[in-house]
């Protein structure tokens, strides 16, 4: 009986959630749009893990569910309500991007459901939430990835629903323009200990940022401030605290002179470091020698003696004014390289035509006519004039 109540076995997947499913679409969307038109697969009695955007697990349990811009955009924002989505036990990944999500609606005694414990990954980036929405989160324990990008948080925002994730991996806060701070309330635990990928791209933070400010976080691989025009030399002083750190963006955030030769050392894990877009970036990086990267194994090029080219062909002057003018090559090597191609092309030929008889019988053949075509056409166009 509580099979049949809840599961289908010809229509696939299990009843409770279809019906949950039906009932989001009905309450998010009164007219199809380019962005929506995947919803025209939710029709009820069939299965529901065939529908666009749905994925399920092997029990037929949804697991992973994409709203991206399924809310008609005629509607008034959307309070959220978590019990809408109590049917899905099994849930992992919940995207609601771009829906005018605006909060969600309180529930009586604070009840939290069964799903909020299992969910993995959580995307409401481009809504219209606010600061109120820290309050919501302490209730999602497992959630490793958090997606907070593109909405209204302000001012100095109170952190201490997010520092309650401890599972946290992924966290971006990206676009959110006019967060100026973080503030953690005194006594409030904090361990992000598992976050591994920050972004806090074009985030308007009072004060200069420095590096050591992120050195709590020991297992970061992935930071991006880009467009951060808070951030000077001071950031780069501390920059050993991140051991860890695999990429680092700091993209249009205005650096300006060079940039300190201290703890560059200690990144020996670092792949990638991006700051361009920035003013006079070249000659910032004419102020390290091959020592300041001395343990990264990952990097090559100049100033160190390891090649990126797969046949370990670079340059063998690292000329600071020639990368100060947009360019690193060397000219020397360059004219010895052309003329031995050139060279090395003639003698081929030469070889081709000493080899094949028939062949350079039909090569001076055709530099015959090629002399007498340009003969025939000088006299036409250019006649002698005899005195």
């Amino acid at each position: 009986m509580l099979a049949e109540g809840w599961f289908s076995e010809c229509d696939g997947c299990w009843k409770h959630e279809r019906d949950a499913l039906l009932h989001l679409k009905a309450i998010s969307s009164k007219a199809k749009s380019q962005h929506n038109y995947w919803l025209s697969t939710w029709v009820d009695g069939t299965d529901c893990c065939q529908w666009e955007n749905i994925e399920c697990n092997t029990r037929r349990r949804v697991s992973k569910l994409n709203l991206h811009s399924m809310r008609d955009d005629r509607l008034e924002n959307w309070y959220l309500n978590l019990s809408d989505f109590q049917a899905f036990d099994d849930i992992k990944s919940l995207d609601l991007t771009d829906n005018s999500i605006a909060g969600f609606v309180e529930n009586k005694g604070n009840v939290r459901f069964s799903w909020q414990t299992k969910l993995e990954g959580l995307v409401l980036s481009d809504n219209q939430l606010t600061n109120d929405i820290i309050s919501f989160l302490s209730g999602f324990h497992h959630l490793k990835s958090l997606d907070l990008s593109y909405n209204q948080l302000e001012g100095s925002w109170d952190i201490s629903g997010i520092c309650a994730l401890s599972k946290l991996e992924m966290l971006d806060l990206s676009f959110n323009y006019n967060i100026s701070g973080f503030v953690v309330p005194q006594g409030t635990n904090i361990y992000l200990g598992n976050l591994k990928i920050l972004l806090l791209n074009e985030l308007k933070i009072d004060g200069t940022l420095v590096a050591r400010e992120f050195g709590d976080l020991e297992k970061l691989e992935h930071l991006e401030l880009d467009g951060s025009f808070n951030i000077g030399n001071e950031f780069f002083k501390s920059i050993g605290a991140l051991t860890s750190l695999k990429v680092l963006s700091l993209c249009s955030c205005g650096i300006k002179g060079s940039l300190p030769f201290a703890g560059w050392s200690k990144l020996k894990m670092l792949e990638e470091f991006d700051i361009s877009s920035t003013p006079r970036w070249k000659g910032q990086f004419m102020t390290f020698d091959a020592r300041s990267y001395e343990g990264n194994s990952f990097l090559c090029g100049p100033p160190l003696n390891k090649s990126c080219t797969p046949y370990g062909i670079f340059p063998n002057a690292f000329d600071v004014e020639a990368v100060n003018n947009g360019g690193i090559v060397d000219m020397e090597f360059f004219y010895i390289s052309f003329v031995v191609s050139y060279t090395s092309i003639l003698f081929e030929m030469a070889a081709v035509l000493y080899i094949k008889p028939q062949l350079r019988e039909k090569w001076f053949y055709f530099i015959e006519s090629i002399i007498s075509y340009c003969h025939c056409y000088f006299r036409e166009w250019f006649p002698i004039q005899h005195m």
